[in-house]
């Protein structure tokens, strides 16, 4: 589910440079996708609860479960998308981020479901 997604979000971050500023700001979370129909309900209603606070190399994530705060670093900026690092000690986590013009924003939480945030 998208619950574990987050879990898997919250790891160290370190850093960060450039690309990240497209992040910058509060994004609520508008629906999940990607969601097995029987579960779209839930997973709509957990993303409509959860908040990307983004300033500098800060995030913070804020859900129905819980409220984390952590840096991150820029690995890839292209221009529909941000990769950013989540551990400095496991290069390998990341996590993506797709825009949909400037105003909304796919946070891909494993490779098939994901969560659309809009900016505030």
């Amino acid at each position: 589910m998208l619950a574990l997604g987050l879990a898997s979000f919250s790891a160290s971050f370190a850093g960060c440079k450039g690309g990240a500023s497209r992040l910058e700001g509060r994004w609520h979370g508008v629906r999940a996708e990607g969601v097995a129909p029987e579960a779209l309900a839930a997973a709509n209603a957990f993303a409509m609860k959860t908040e990307l606070n983004v300033s500098g190399s800060a995030m913070t994530i804020i859900s129905p479960k819980e409220s984390r705060s952590f840096e991150f670093w820029v690995v890839k900026d292209e221009k529909t998308g941000l990769v950013i690092g989540t551990n400095k000690e496991r290069a390998s986590e990341v996590e993506t981020f797709t825009f949909d013009g400037e105003k909304t924003v796919k946070w891909s939480v494993d490779p098939t479901r994901s969560i659309v945030f809009v900016h505030e």
